[in-house]
C-alpha cells in the first residue's frame, strides 16, 4: 500500500518541480530584460546630461564631468561592497560553554542545601528560575 502511495506521489512531485523550474527561468529572463531596459534608459539619461552640460561647459568638460561622476559612483559602490564583505566575514562569537549535567548536579546540590535552611521556598525557587534562564540561554545559542 505504501509503495503504491509513493508511486502516486512521484508524478505530483515531478510536476511541482517542473512548475518551480519554469517560474524560476521566467523570473531570471524577465529580470535580465529589465536590466537591459534599465541600462538603455541610463544610457539615454547620460546622453541627455552630456547634451545639457555640453551646452553650458563645452563638450570636453561635459565628458570630464560625467566620467568623473561615474568614477566617483563606482568608488562609492566599491567601498560599500568592501564594507559589506568585511561585515559578513566576521566570525560569530564563540559558543557559551554549556554543560547540562554539571549544571544539573550543581543545581541539585544547591537546592538540597537551600531546603535545609529556615526560609526554604525562596532560595529553591530562585535557583530553579536561574537554572531555567541559563538553560534557555544555552539552548537558544546552539
Amino acid at each position: 500500500m505504501i509503495s503504491l502511495l509513493r508511486l502516486a506521489a512521484i508524478p505530483v512531485a515531478v510536476s511541482r518541480i517542473k512548475t518551480n523550474v519554469r517560474r524560476s527561468i521566467l523570473f531570471a529572463v524577465l529580470t535580465g530584460v529589465a536590466c537591459l531596459v534599465a541600462a538603455a534608459g541610463i544610457g539615454y539619461f547620460l546622453n541627455a546630461l552630456w547634451i545639457y552640460l555640453a551646452a553650458i561647459y563645452g563638450a570636453v568638460n561635459a565628458g570630464l564631468i560625467i566620467g568623473g561622476g561615474l568614477v566617483l559612483l563606482a568608488a562609492i559602490i566599491f567601498v560599500i561592497a568592501m564594507m559589506s564583505q568585511s561585515r559578513s566575514s566576521l566570525s560569530p562569537p564563540p559558543p557559551m560553554a554549556f554543560d547540562l549535567p554539571s549544571i544539573a548536579t550543581n543545581l541539585s546540590s544547591q537546592v538540597s542545601a537551600a531546603l535545609q535552611g529556615p526560609n526554604t521556598k525562596l532560595p529553591a525557587v530562585a535557583l530553579v528560575v536561574l537554572f531555567g534562564y541559563a538553560l534557555g540561554r544555552g539552548l537558544r545559542r546552539k
